[in-house]
């Protein structure tokens, strides 16, 4: 951190002035490098005490000088980007996997009002992990239950070892195959909102656009059983069902605030997008499943 200057210490830039020097004055500016190693300026500009500790440290500045808004202000840029945790390699594999997906859950509205653009191949590998533990883990928890509640099922498995073994292959090729229509399903909700943001006249940012579809997947690693019965056991059962309460609001509350901060649209131009980006989405996921019908039929 470069410390503030103070001019009293030099004669000539104290000459130089042509203001009276305040003791009280906070810098609206600050400067930021690369070689900070974590960014606590957010204390320095919000003193909400309902702020969470997450909250104010998931930030990062680019190499610039730039204007620090409140973190609750999705309305302007600011320059300031959060940290993705996957993108550090400071961490182990499953700190960076989970700690992101916590963050676009927990902290959806901020994680995304200040998401930073950057490369997609790390997003799709983002996105396939985190689709292949939930699917895996829905199979693990759910797949029991649907065993033993099935009527005849376990019996036909056990008398025809041939349908056995049919079952057991659908379940090893289906966890892959549903992990990649999840995050295709995500990634083609990123695009709908680009298209959307668009229309309402902002500037078009498809790549930053698709990073925040592959992203939110982590929504589905934590609301799913596994991710939740995970969250209950490091952060408490009460913390889990508020996640799994939320669930459902969370396209809603992380598009708008990332239409907001990134595109610069307002509120109102936000919801209409996430309508637009939610209503194209399930007309991609319509067309989808006839084509795979159709398909399936031709054989």
């Amino acid at each position: 951190m470069v410390p503030k200057a103070d001019v009293r210490s030099d004669p000539e830039l104290a000459d130089a002035s042509t203001e009276e020097l305040r003791h009280d004055a906070e810098p609206r500016l600050r400067a930021a490098f690369d070689s900070e190693p974590s960014f606590p300026s957010a204390r320095l500009v919000s003193d909400d005490p309902a702020l969470e500790p997450e909250e104010i440290e998931l930030t990062d500045v680019p190499a610039a000088v730039v204007e620090i808004p409140q973190l609750d202000d999705f309305d302007y840029g600011s320059g300031v980007v959060v940290i993705v945790p996957w993108e550090r390699p400071m961490q182990g594999f499953w700190q960076r996997l989970w700690n992101t997906s916590k963050l676009t859950t927990q902290h959806g509205q901020t994680f995304f009002a200040r998401f930073p653009d950057g490369d997609l191949a790390s997003a799709a590998r983002f996105a396939l992990t985190a689709e292949v533990i939930a699917v895996s883990g829905l199979c693990l928890i759910v797949g029991p239950i649907l065993w033993l509640m099935v009527p005849g099922l376990p019996e036909a498995a056990a008398q025809d070892p041939a349908q056995g073994g049919i079952l057991l292959r659908g379940i090893v090729a289906g966890v892959p195959m549903l992990a990649v229509a999840m995050a295709l399903l995500h990634t083609l909700y990123g695009l709908g909102l680009d298209l959307a943001a668009r229309r309402e006249g902002a500037r078009g940012r498809l790549g930053h656009a698709l990073r925040f579809g592959l992203y939110s997947t982590g929504w589905d690693l934590v609301t799913m059983p596994l991710g939740l019965i995970a969250l209950a056991l490091s952060e408490g059962v009460k913390n889990a069902g508020g996640v799994a309460r939320g669930t459902w609001s969370l396209p809603r509350t992380c598009s708008q605030a990332f239409l907001c901060g990134i595109y610069g649209l307002s509120k109102e131009a936000a919801q209409r997008a996430h309508r637009a980006a939610m209503l194209s989405t399930i007309v991609g996921l319509a067309l989808g499943l006839v084509v795979c019908v159709g398909l399936a039929l031709l054989r």
